[in-house]
């Protein structure tokens, strides 16, 4: 679609099943999704005046500009200028924000036929009232075919226009309007603009595997070659799919798409072309003479004997398994020799209804051999391949919450969405039953809108969020939302005191213990790696213990590592210490909380480097990447023999786990207290004394000063209370200018916010803490403002070029988002302020259930589970699924295609493992998970 030309004129002062392809896909850059109105009104482009209407400063949703109207009649009082590009034989949606004073407000699209202007359709959203504040508004308009002088035209595809109106009875205000398709940027490399990979292939696409599509064979040549524009039309011409049939019939296939669960309906089309008498096309255009030269030396062929292309659709089941139904569109050809001018002809496959248990379809591209066996076969071209979804036939509405559930003095909201905008309202209700259907709870809501990521990447859905923190009857409940006359009911979820740490805790501990190394843990495995570890110069030395890292067996020693887990889990020890007391599976008298601690703490002894204080390096499972990539069950990777050449070895490289001087320092003490015999405090001191000499003004970072804030409160050393204020002072002096402080994930400060609060809470009357305070309540205000969205939920990346998931999708961030929970869960112990406790619960609800695809990403809490998890205990018998009691996988990534909405691979059938990216536990997940249980109030 081509851009909005406007100028503004005044005369007075804007859940996806992911079939688990990521090995195979190349990074591609999303194609832009929306289409703006310059509806931000932050520039004076693109809207004329047409009543009592001013552009206003200071009174803008967003920014500082809105448009504002008034009239004692029902009037249109501002109108773009006309909309020429806009493709209206696919479904639009129109949306803006509204803020009455007086009386009501609307907006509306009409379509005109571009030589008379005569009108052809119009739509308006629903009315917004006075008193409601800004309130979003949409209207789907339906596909309508192209006209010209009133008749369907197949040529020409520019002869329509649009206005779209700002309407008011009363007086009101616009801002941030826009105007976008319906159907969300779904295939990825469409326009075959990517670059052919290393072994030539074209990026997204490949050989059809369905021979039997037609009677006899499929073969010929695929190419990407340069697409035959004229000259003066494309001076860098794009780039399209050439298919040259060789026998009867070539087809070539996109990627496996999921069917996206936001409508019922979904059409496939194409631009294509097809030339006879030519069985390689031109690589290279040097300007039109040479073009037209190239065309008048083509044999002029029968058209019988020109090439034919068609679209066909493939569903299949989970994974792409098995063949459901296909549906074949037309096959058609162009006149032999047409590719001047204007070579692009459309060609369609749908509207197409998914067969039941269809979860994945794929556009087939198909070029049909006619010529006779001793002349060419002809040349095919496909170009701008999309796959649509189309306004649905079922309404629906979903409603998602934190399926564990709520605290029963804390926030609570649940998050409402919905594959239509009602025409005759702007809000729906939420009622909260108990399980005998008494009515609890009952709220109205407005919508939030849609949601986009990076290039506009849009999620499918409006959003609605409804809040119902007043709520505080404890016990089990449902949330039921009604919109437009649409109903949808939650999960059910609890409404308790205390809830997420009396039921999550437990399992945060026995997940550390399944995951052991060197240990039979009953039920799931045997002694492993009993010959951990060869080191760099050969020789060996015992490092067994510790904890699997993922879903692998490699144990990294970096700062979340062990390290992270024995300190987490001395936090969550400590915030409850009765709740642990009776839980002691080996009845050694150490609850199994403090039991795991203490395993973690052996370990890091194991792997300090005696020279320095510091830390060996990695621990691989075996010599190369062929053992590491054995997937059996934990004991068989290697013989446990030390000596024998499948040891596994230590990385050269050294590691790093500050957190470890704070958790040896914390076993010590609980061990003392039992008068068990222990060296730990000497490996703290160890430590300690290489940070000093790395850093001595302190700027070893956060995660040494909650080790040293620890030290101190356990000896009240005062040269560790000098090295910890001087930590908290370097971390001080790095703030941006908004105030935020730097360092954490994405610079956000959220790590070293953390730190600081734990040192203000530490010590209230430390000169220091004043400062501390004032630099943290300056940090919150923007950190808690990132999120813009119904969810509540942070973007990996913020600012101009920022985005919700990596774009090489390379693997969920669980960890951050439970990290952010964490340090925003300490600002508000400290600053009391309400927004970080609604911000933390924001982001620890996505993580169980109150997400795009109703995940619980908890193994073992909620009602949805992943099915199954990229874990090679997949191969202990019995753990088929590699699900361990309270993992947490790495969440979710970009979808299949390269768009910055989510994607989480759910399959259960195909590859013996889901995808890595999105399946596999990590103990970085569960480490600042546990951090946050153990801070909640």
């Amino acid at each position: 679609m081509g851009s909005h030309k406007l100028k503004l004129s005044t005369s007075l002062p804007v859940p996806l099943i992911l079939v688990s392809l990521f090995l195979l896909l190349s990074p591609t850059t999303p194609h832009c999704e929306g289409e703006s109105l310059h509806g931000s009104f932050e520039a004076p482009e693109g809207w004329i005046s047409v009543g009592r209407s001013a552009w206003v400063g200071e009174l803008g949703r967003h920014g500082t500009r809105a448009l504002e109207g008034s009239s004692t009649e029902a009037a249109m009082v501002w109108k773009s200028q006309a909309l020429e590009d806009t493709d209206w034989s696919q479904a639009q949606v129109l949306e803006g924000w509204l803020e009455v004073d007086e009386g009501e407000a609307w907006l509306e699209v009409e379509i005109l036929e571009g030589d008379s202007q005569k009108p052809l359709a119009k739509w308006s959203t629903p009315k917004v009232h006075e008193g409601e504040g800004w309130r979003y508004v949409a209207v789907e308009t339906e596909a309508i075919p192209t006209l010209k002088n009133g008749v369907a035209s197949a040529t020409d595809s520019c002869c329509q226009t649009a206005e779209v109106r700002f309407g008011v009875k009363g007086k009101a205000r616009l801002d941030d309007a826009n105007l976008f398709p319906f159907s969300p940027k779904i295939v990825a490399n469409g326009d075959f603009q990517a670059s052919l990979d290393r072994k030539g292939r074209i990026p997204m696409w490949s050989e059809e595997t369905v021979k039997d599509l037609f009677e006899g064979t499929s073969s010929g040549k695929m190419m990407v070659p340069f697409q035959l524009l004229p000259y003066e039309v494309s001076k860098t011409p794009d780039k399209a799919l050439v298919l040259s049939p060789s026998t009867e019939w070539h087809a070539v296939s996109s990627i496996n798409y999921p069917v996206l669960p936001w409508t019922d309906r979904f059409s496939i089309k194409a631009e294509f072309q097809c030339l006879g008498g030519i069985t390689d096309p031109p690589y290279t255009l040097k300007g039109n003479r040479e073009l037209q030269k190239f065309f008048s030396n083509l044999p002029v062929n029968p058209a019988d004997t020109v090439p034919a292309g068609q679209i066909i659709t493939v569903w299949s089941d989970d994974y792409a398994q098995n063949v459901i139904r296909v549906d074949k569109g037309e096959i058609e050809r162009t006149p032999a020799v047409s590719m001047l001018p204007g070579w692009q002809r459309t060609i369609t496959s749908g509207p197409l209804t998914p067969p039941e248990g269809a979860t994945c379809l794929r556009a087939v591209l198909v070029a049909h051999r006619t010529a006779p066996k001793d002349q060419p076969g002809g040349l095919v071209y496909f170009d701008n391949v999309d796959i649509r979804t189309l306004p649905p036939l079922e309404k629906k509405v979903k409603v998602w919450i934190n399926q564990v559930g709520y605290e029963t003095k804390g926030p609570k909201s649940a998050v409402i969405a919905t594959n239509f905008f009602p025409a005759d309202t702007t809000t729906g209700t939420l009622r909260i039953v108990a399980e005998d259907g008494a009515l609890l709870f009952e709220t109205d809501f407005a919508s939030s809108g849609r949601m986009r990521g990076q290039n506009n990447a849009d999620w499918g859905w409006w959003f609605w969020r409804a809040d119902f923190t007043d709520l505080e009857s404890e016990g089990v409940c449902l949330a039921k939302a009604t919109i437009g006359g649409i109903e949808g009911q939650s999960h059910a979820f609890e409404i308790g005191k205390d809830l997420l740490f009396r039921e999550l805790a437990n399992l945060m501990v026995d997940f550390f213990f399944v995951q052991r190394c060197g240990y039979e843990v009953p039920g799931w495995h045997a002694a492993c790696h009993l010959d951990d570890a060869k080191l760099p110069d050969g020789a060996h030395r015992d490092l067994t213990g510790g904890w699997h890292s993922a879903g692998d067996y490699n144990k990294i020693q970096w700062e979340y590592g062990d390290g992270g887990v024995v300190y987490s889990l001395l936090n969550l020890a400590e915030r409850n210490p009765g709740f642990f007391a009776a839980k002691d599976r080996d009845s050694d008298g150490l609850p199994d909380i403090q039991d795991e601690a203490r395993w973690g703490a052996k370990y890091l002894a194991k792997v300090q480097n005696p020279e320095t204080g510091g830390f060996l390096g990695h621990i691989e499972q075996g010599p190369d990447r062929k053992t590491w990539m054995n997937w059996v069950a934990p004991e068989k990777t290697t013989d446990s023999v030390v000596g024998t050449a499948d040891d596994p070895i230590v990385r050269p490289e050294p590691g790093s786990s500050p957190l470890a001087l704070s958790g040896w320092l914390r076993v010590a003490k609980v061990l003392e207290g039992r008068a068990i015999e222990n060296s730990f405090r000497d490996h703290a001191r160890r430590l300690l004394e290489m940070y000093k000499r790395e850093s001595p003004d302190g700027g070893a970072g956060p995660l040494v000063l909650l080790s040293v804030l620890d030290l101190y409160a356990l000896e009240r050393d005062s040269d560790a209370l000098n090295y910890t204020r001087k930590t908290a002072e370097a971390l001080l002096t790095q703030t941006h200018p908004s105030g935020q402080l730097k360092g954490g994930y994405d610079d956000s400060g959220d790590i070293p916010a953390a730190a600081l609060a734990t040192f203000a809470l530490r010590l209230p009357e430390d000169p220091l803490t004043p400062k501390i305070r004032e630099t943290l309540e300056d940090h919150l205000a923007p950190f808690v403002s990132r999120p813009d969205n119904p969810f509540g939920i942070s973007r990996q990346k913020e600012g101009p070029e920022g985005y919700y998931f990596d774009p090489t999708s390379a693997l969920g961030v669980n960890y951050l988002i439970a990290c952010r929970a964490w340090s925003a869960l300490l600002l508000h112990r400290l600053l009391k302020d309400p927004r970080a406790l609604v911000y933390a619960t924001d982001h620890l609800d996505f993580i169980l259930g109150k997400n795009p695809y109703d995940l619980c990403m908890l193994e073992g809490a909620g009602s949805f589970n992943p099915p199954r998890y990229h874990h090679r205990y997949i191969k202990i018998p019995g753990h088929e699924t590699g699900a361990v009691p309270g993992a947490i996988p790495n969440g979710f990534v970009r979808d299949v295609g390269g768009h910055d909405r989510p994607g989480f691979d759910l399959s259960t059938k195909g590859r013996e493992y889901p995808s890595y990216r999105t399946s596999e536990p990590w103990l970085v997940h569960n480490v600042f998970f546990t951090l946050a249980l153990a801070e909640m109030p």
